[in-house]
């Protein structure tokens, strides 16, 4: 277990180094608002932001891509899915004790059952989920190739999803749903597509930037609507909170596709991008967060026209 967590402190030296000290420090700043941002709204809602933290914890560890190496070559795999889900949850349990919260025993619990989960066949998860992973791709256009490796890939995006409708009866339920779809759906944009996709239309930089934005921005839109409409018809108390949930993961998402394009090298994946794309994703929940994001996408979508007009400057 030493041997684990000595690699993953190289691993997180390392990312902090290509950071710099202007990224690191502005990081900060966003973290430091989300930590504010969570004290506060706990003291009102501590379950809510329980589950939410659960409901992360257990993403993290569905989308492992390290899983069978750390069970295959650590006998003691649980402990360290445990402690390292522990470390990663420290700003939500210093919150929980501070309020001396007896939901930090619930929280402590639910981590290790989540860290029990053993993923016998990545296939299940991965590939013939109930063979979803053709049903789910069948009609979807080439052009939407981020969605058809995604899905292949994350097949369970459709467990919140049917959550979100069956349970739509539950205050801010299908609203945190909505939240955890963008989540999955912004991880198809993580890496890269080969030069030759962004040249096969011919087209140039200002009209791929408005094709792709448009085209991936309402289906999007259209995927989220039947949870927004649920939310709604069954918790008209919360309409504002739901409208707001799916308007803001709409440009969320949006900026995500912004944030990859800015940041955009052929067939390579981008650690800036990662870092500023869940900065988006997250601040659709710390809304405070908005104002760290909207900088960055004014400034990214002059970075996106200029990166993309180096490689489509052929059809000027």
């Amino acid at each position: 277990m030493k041997i684990y967590f000595k690699i993953r402190c190289l691993q997180v030296f390392r990312l902090l180094k290509e950071l710099g000290i202007f990224r690191l420090l502005f990081l900060c700043v966003a973290l430091g608002i989300s930590f504010l941002f969570l004290l506060d709204f706990f003291t009102e809602n501590p379950v809510i932001v329980a589950l939410f933290s659960i409901g992360v914890v257990l993403l993290l560890h569905l989308k492992r891509a390290d899983y069978f190496f750390v069970i295959s070559n650590f006998r003691n795999s649980i402990v360290i899915f445990f402690v390292e889900y522990l470390l990663l949850s420290l700003p939500i349990l210093f919150i929980m004790f501070c309020h001396f919260n007896m939901v930090v025993i619930a929280y402590i619990l639910g981590v290790f059952l989540i860290a029990c989960i053993r993923l016998f066949n990545r296939r299940f998860l991965t590939g013939n989920f109930f063979s979803m992973k053709y049903s789910l791709v069948k009609f979807i256009p080439v052009y939407f190739f981020e969605w058809i490796s995604g899905l292949r890939k994350y097949p369970v995006i459709v467990i919140p999803y049917i959550m979100g409708i069956v349970l739509a009866t539950k205050p801010y339920f299908t609203a945190l749903c909505m939240w955890f779809i963008l989540v999955f759906i912004a991880s198809f944009y993580t890496e890269n597509e080969p030069l030759e996709f962004l040249l096969k239309d011919e087209v140039n930089a200002s009209k791929f930037i408005r094709k792709k934005l448009w085209k991936h921005g309402v289906v999007f839109a259209i995927v989220l609507l039947p949870l927004a409409i649920f939310g709604i018809a069954f918790n008209s108390e919360t309409i504002y909170i739901t409208l707001y949930v799916f308007g803001a993961c709409v440009l969320s998402f949006l900026s995500v596709i912004i944030f990859k394009y800015a940041t955009y090298s052929p067939a390579k994946n981008s650690f800036e991008f990662i870092i500023i794309s869940n900065l988006s994703l997250l601040s659709v929940i710390v809304f405070p967060l908005f104002g760290v994001v909207i900088p960055l996408v004014i400034v990214n979508i002059y970075r996106m026209k200029n990166k993309l007009n180096h490689y489509l400057h052929a059809y000027s």
